[in-house]
């Protein structure tokens, strides 16, 4: 019986969330060492449309070219933002980031979350969150008087894994348990 109730209680503690924390990165290879491989790219905004399929919308401020979106974060000094919205949830993404200059800072929030914040020097982004998001958010972080704006490309995400629900491993470990006790209560056969 203590056997049972221990199998049981390791299932459960395999079925808790880990409460890991969302993680950042500013090169490709970080990235796709933490990710274990190396996610296709899956928007490139070539001929200026989204031609991928994670990636439903582009809101707020931007402007899309044949090659890349620009003027990320905004024309104007007053914070203003561009999201990506995608089609499901994810729970990772990377860009590769431009002409984001020396002394211009971006937030990005992930549904409406600060998550992170991008630096003049930042060539690339990427994050991988515990938590499944649909949009990413850029917001111009400068001072008032620096209009930042940036450019964005060849964007890739991971979609959200399917969740096993909640009590299925607590029902296979009590199908288990049943099951080892009618194995002992069974009369040994001659």
């Amino acid at each position: 019986m203590l056997r049972v109730m221990g199998l049981s209680a390791l299932v459960a503690a395999a079925a808790a969330p880990s409460g890991a924390a969302t993680v950042t990165y500013t090169t490709l290879a970080t990235y796709t060492a933490a990710l274990g491989y190396t996610p296709s790219v899956g928007e490139t905004f070539n001929g200026g449309t989204l031609d991928g399929t994670l990636l439903s919308s582009l809101g707020g401020v931007f402007k899309l070219t044949n090659n890349k979106v620009t003027q990320v974060g905004g024309t104007a000094k007053n914070g203003q933002t561009t999201t990506l919205n995608f089609s499901e949830a994810v729970t990772s993404f990377a860009v590769d980031i431009g002409s984001l200059l020396s002394g211009e800072v971006a937030n990005v929030y992930l549904d409406g979350v600060l998550s992170a914040t991008l630096s003049g020097s930042t060539k690339f982004f990427a994050v991988i969150s515990p938590t499944a998001f649909t949009t990413v958010t850029f917001a111009d972080a400068t001072n008032p008087t620096i209009n930042t704006q940036f450019n964005i490309d060849n964007l890739r995400a991971v979609p959200a894994p399917v969740p096993l629900p909640a009590g299925l491993p607590l029902l296979v470990a009590g199908l288990g348990a049943v099951g080892l006790m009618g194995r002992k209560r069974r009369p040994a056969r001659a």
